[in-house]
C-alpha cells in the first residue's frame, strides 16, 4: 500500500492547502499547478513539482497507463484530453444542487434531535447497547434456516454479559466488551477499522473513510476536509473543531466550506 501523503502548494508568497496527493496530480495535469509553483509535505523545504520524483513517478503512471503504446500524435493527444476532462472534477454536478428544502429540514431535525446525545451514557447503557447492535448485525448476517440455533447461542451469550455487568458494573475499571480489536495504525483507506481511536489533530485531508467504523473515535482539532465519509460508522465519534469543509458525510451530502465540528 503506498503511503498516504499531502502537499501544501506556494505560488510567490501565497501557501495554499494541505491538498491529498490525488488532488495535486489533477491540478498539474489540469495546469492549475505549473512548473514556477512550488510544493512542500513539511512547509519548510519547497520544490517544484518537475523536481519531485513521488510526483513525477505518479503522473507518469497515470499518463502512461491511458496513453497506450501508439505513437500516433492524434491518438495520444485524444487520450490526455479524455485523461484531463475525468479530472476536472469542476465538471461533475454539486450533489448540493439536489437538495429541496425538505431534505434540509429533515437533516436539520436529525442534528437536533435523536444523532445529538445530550446525556451522557451509563457503563450499562453502553455496553448493552454496543452487544446488542453487534448481535443485530451478526443476525442479519445468517440465512433464515439456520438462525434459530445462532439467536438461542447469542441471547445466550447476552444474558452472560447482563450477569457480568450486574455483577461487576460498579467496580473499576469499566469492563471491556469490545468484540474485536482497532487498527488505529492503519492507513485511512475504505471500510478502516478506527473505533475508539484517536486521531486528534490529524491531517486527514482527502482521505478515503468510506465505510469505515469511526464508533467513539476521537478527530479534535483534525482535518477532514474533502475526506470521503459515506457510509462511515460515527456513533459516540467526537468532532470538536475538526474541519469539515467539502468533506463527503455519511449520508452522502457535501458538507459546506465553513463547516467545523459538524457537517452543515
Amino acid at each position: 500500500m503506498s503511503a498516504y501523503r499531502v502537499w501544501q502548494v506556494k505560488r510567490g508568497e501565497q501557501v495554499t492547502g494541505p491538498f491529498p496527493e490525488n488532488v495535486i496530480l489533477q491540478h498539474v495535469l489540469l495546469g492549475r499547478i505549473v512548473a514556477d509553483d512550488l510544493i512542500s509535505m513539511d512547509g519548510h523545504f519547497w520544490q517544484s513539482y518537475e523536481s519531485t520524483p513521488e510526483i513525477l513517478a505518479q503522473l507518469h503512471r497515470m499518463v502512461g497507463s491511458h496513453m497506450g503504446l501508439s505513437s500516433d500524435p492524434a491518438w495520444r493527444e485524444e487520450r490526455l484530453q479524455a485523461i484531463l476532462r475525468h479530472a476536472d472534477e469542476r465538471k461533475q454536478v454539486d450533489p448540493r444542487s439536489r437538495e429541496t428544502p425538505e431534505d434540509m429540514a429533515s437533516w436539520a431535525a436529525a442534528r437536533s434531535g435523536r444523532e445529538r446525545r445530550k446525556t451522557p451514557e451509563t457503563v450499562e447503557q453502553h455496553s448493552y447497547r454496543e452487544t446488542v447492535a453487534e448481535v443485530d448485525q451478526w443476525l442479519k448476517s445468517r440465512r433464515p434456516g439456520k438462525s434459530i440455533m445462532a439467536a438461542t447461542l447469542f441471547c445466550s451469550a447476552l444474558l452472560g454479559v447482563a450477569l457480568m455487568i450486574h455483577r461487576f458494573g460498579s467496580q473499576e475499571p469499566p469492563i471491556d466488551l469490545g468484540l474485536r480489536a482497532a487498527s488505529c495504525d492503519a492507513q485511512p483507506v475504505s471500510r478502516v477499522d478506527w473505533h475508539g481511536c484517536d486521531k486528534s489533530g490529524l491531517v486527514l485531508a482527502g482521505a478515503d473513510l468510506r465505510d469505515a467504523d469511526l464508533k467513539r473515535a476521537r478527530f479534535t482539532g483534525a482535518n477532514l476536509s474533502y475526506a470521503n465519509l459515506d457510509g462511515a460508522r460515527v456513533d459516540g465519534a467526537v468532532f470538536d473543531g475538526a474541519k469539515l469543509a467539502g468533506a463527503t458525510w455519511t449520508d452522502g451530502r457535501v458538507c459546506a466550506a465553513d463547516s467545523i465540528g459538524s457537517c452543515r
